[in-house]
């Protein structure tokens, strides 16, 4: 399976012209045929072979409303701990 799985991303690989074809085409006006984008690590083969018009937002990977609200917490305790340990200072600069 991970041999297949290798020889099928060297071959997605070796379609690496297709990234500068289609920006050709876009810029003639052409259609340029929608794919999801992504890294070739976590995400697979998928997102082979490059030069696809990639989807800016993938909705599978969406924080869900849980996920929002645990990420708005953790960050209002991590500037509420900078606040309290800076003397009531504002926000870190970086």
């Amino acid at each position: 399976r991970a041999v297949r799985e290798a020889c099928l991303i060297r071959d997605l690989l070796a379609r690496n012209t297709e990234e500068l074809d289609s920006v050709v085409r876009a810029l003639s006006g052409a259609f340029i045929a929608p794919a999801p984008g992504g890294d070739l690590l976590r995400d697979g083969a998928g997102v082979l072979p490059t030069g696809r018009n990639i989807h800016a937002l993938d909705p599978y990977r969406m924080p869900s409303r849980v996920a929002m609200a645990r990420g708005r917490a953790a960050a209002e305790a991590a500037l509420d701990l900078h606040r309290r340990e800076s003397g009531g200072g504002g926000l870190p600069e970086a």
